[in-house]
């Protein structure tokens, strides 16, 4: 075990008891009287109040009045929290005030040295943000905390083309980060089915005072949506989509953060999609951005609902202004 972590758990068992030796130090933490010593004198040189008591009854203890405990970080572990924070602040990390408090906190404590490494390390250590879409810091922190207390929300949802909100009632398991995106992941009531929401799509939050038990198996991560793809497709309950296209136009659907885990096949210039009919308005969409680039082979209804959205946006553009 480390110096530092040995010097937290000598500090710990002052907490946590009334009255400690040095032998019994010693003994919990497998080491010897004169290093539990020195260990005692490494505390108290830190700023650690350790009193010590001598006779048969003595030992060392800690004075009510001392609640905090010091952190002992080694320079590595200072950085990667740290540099960690950077990335949080950038998603848009629903509890950054908390996070920088915290952090002032490991400042005022750590030393001259240590503060002198963690300012090289950072000064050259930048994250660009990439949150695209809407703002999401109204709604993160509701969120956050319906997910820990299982608390059911209804949501005001926006849709991508421009109609009128949905109202939702949704049971939220997890907030995911994903593709410079915020989603809250749940149990939707009217679909009767685990779906994703955009939180910068969101037009309001309400409590609906129920609460909700969230499934053992959940998981908030991209092994969930493969999971659920590869339940849907035991199922038989997604859509066969066959494309063919120029293969920079090609590679680019199958690196998709959706698409690419709903790829079935891909040979040059051609790949096969399995994709949830819940989800062909959005790849239709996609494909769209792509122009000439791509042609649906199948299905037809893709192909028509294609057709439907660049029609949409030339009506649109030639539109007097």
């Amino acid at each position: 075990m480390a110096k530092a972590d040995n010097l937290l758990a000598v500090l710990w068992l002052l907490r946590s008891r009334r009255r400690v030796t040095a032998a019994q130090i010693a003994e919990s933490l497998e080491i010897s009287v004169r290093t539990a010593y020195r260990y005692i004198d490494a505390l108290s040189a830190s700023g650690v109040p350790v009193v010590a008591e001598s006779g048969p009854d003595g030992g060392y203890s800690l004075p009510e009045s001392f609640r905090t405990a010091p952190l002992f970080f080694e320079t590595l572990e200072l950085v990667s929290l740290f540099q960690a924070s950077l990335f949080a602040e950038q998603a848009g990390y629903p509890h950054s005030a908390a996070l920088e408090s915290a952090l002032a906190k490991v400042r005022r404590n750590i030393s001259p040295d240590q503060a002198s490494d963690l300012e090289r390390h950072t000064t050259g250590f930048v994250v660009v943000p990439s949150r695209r879409g809407g703002p999401v810091e109204p709604w993160l922190p509701e969120l956050e905390r319906a997910v820990a207390k299982e608390q059911t929300l209804e949501l005001l949802y926006a849709k991508p083309n421009g109609e009128e909100p949905e109202q939702r009632v949704v049971d939220p398991y997890g907030l995911v980060y994903r593709a410079g995106l915020w989603y809250v992941q749940g149990f939707c009531h009217i679909r009767q089915a685990l779906r994703d929401f955009r939180v910068d799509r969101l037009c309001a939050v309400r409590q609906t005072g129920a609460s909700f038990r969230r499934p053992a198996d959940y998981r908030p991560t991209g092994e969930y949506d493969d999971h659920w793809i590869e339940e849907r497709l035991r199922q038989g309950e997604l859509t066969l989509v066959r494309l063919t296209g120029d293969p920079p136009a090609i590679t680019a659907l199958c690196e998709h953060w959706y698409l690419s885990r709903c790829l079935v096949e891909r040979r040059g210039k051609m790949a096969v999609f399995r994709i949830d009919p819940t989800g062909l308005q959005h790849t239709a969409a996609q494909l769209a951005s792509l122009g000439a680039a791509v042609t649906i082979v199948e299905p037809i209804s893709l192909r028509r609902a294609v057709a439907e959205i660049l029609n949409r946006w030339l009506a649109h553009h030639q539109q007097d202004p």
